[in-house]
């Protein structure tokens, strides 16, 4: 019986390891992976995926699940512009010049 337990990105570099695998006898949910796989208190932080889920803390585990930390993603582009690097004078150039 047993839990895979992953981390990621900070949570990864903060605890110093990328995965580990549990006995999975006696933990009921996401916070006793948690607990078990770090003894460490929660990041108040913190997202939990379950079978590649997002996951709740409260959300039960079985034998064979793989359960996935990670900090919260924000930022980034939410639109994008594409730069136009036609050089448009050669093209002209180009066009004007007999075949």
């Amino acid at each position: 019986m047993s839990i895979t337990v992953r981390f990621f990105a900070s949570v990864r570099e903060r605890l110093g390891k990328a995965e580990v695998v549990l006995n999975a006898a006696g933990v009921r949910d996401v916070a006793d992976v948690w607990a078990r796989a770090t003894g460490e208190p929660r990041p108040a932080r913190l997202l939990a995926a379950v079978n590649l889920e997002h996951a709740g803390f409260d959300r039960p585990v079985r034998d064979g699940d793989e359960v996935a930390f990670f900090p919260p993603v924000t930022g980034g582009q939410t639109t994008f512009t594409t730069e136009n690097t036609e050089d448009t004078e050669a093209k002209e150039d180009n066009e004007k010049r007999p075949l």
